[in-house]
């Protein structure tokens, strides 16, 4: 789940990833709508078009962040396969399908360790994960057990 980061060149944003995205999450977004004859899409976002804006803005949010924290040598999925199919469950079991304004970067963490995705941890060689005061007790003994 946790891979080193490299010195490399981060991935460039996959247009496709971002329609997969988009797809994924509108799909279960109207699914979820339908379930709940409370949830009204189109007032919570004044309107479809808005609707469709932000799902548009989380897609493209996501990927720019995963070209920079996800380890896709380590996927065993084709990329945009795998966010087509996942994406929009993953997206909604952090969040309400009317919340989709307040998506963040830190929702893109929240979605990717959903989707169980191999995140890449970039720590300082002078730096202890063991400084880092957001880092959970189990997240430092695997990257302790990564960089060893």
């Amino acid at each position: 789940m946790l891979a080193q980061a490299h010195e490399t060149k981060p991935e460039q944003p996959d247009s496709a990833a971002v329609f997969a995205c988009a797809l994924s999450l509108r799909e279960a977004c109207l699914k979820s709508a339908a379930a709940d004859p409370a949830m009204n899409l189109s007032e919570s976002y004044n309107g479809m078009d808005e609707f469709m804006r932000e799902m548009m803005r989380v897609a493209n949010l996501f990927e720019a962040w995963a070209c920079e924290h996800v380890a896709f040598a380590e996927c065993n999925e084709v990329w945009p396969y795998l966010l087509e199919d996942r994406f929009g469950d993953a997206c909604l079991a952090v969040m309400s399908p009317t919340g989709l304004a307040a998506f963040d970067e830190t929702d893109c963490l929240r979605v990717a360790l959903h989707l169980r995705l191999p995140i890449v941890v970039s720590v300082h060689p002078r730096q202890s994960v063991d400084s880092l005061p957001c880092v959970s007790a189990s997240l430092r003994r695997c990257v302790k057990l990564f960089h060893a």
